[in-house]
């Protein structure tokens, strides 16, 4: 899997609906360079959109670990990262 595989998963995992929630960009638009804050998910969605993460890639995400990617690309390679060990 290609890190460009890596980023439209997580796109569609970002477009998947959740109740209440809506991000404040189009989910397509999302690329590598976009800032995570940018997207706009309240913190309770942040929680969901990890444990999708977390299930669809059979890895575990680290909170703190979390709190240190600042844009897409850096969870695509954290998410990358995870999957090679």
């Amino acid at each position: 899997m290609t890190n460009h595989d890596t980023l439209d998963i997580l796109k569609g995992l970002l477009g998947r609906p959740q109740p209440g929630v809506k991000p404040k960009i189009d989910v397509a638009a999302v690329t590598g360079a976009t800032r995570i804050d940018e997207i706009g998910l309240d913190s309770l969605a942040v929680m969901d959109f990890v444990y999708d993460v977390e299930d669809r890639f059979q890895i575990q995400i680290e909170i703190m670990d979390l709190v240190a990617l600042d844009r897409v690309s850096d969870l695509v390679a954290y998410v990358d990262a995870k999957r090679a060990v």
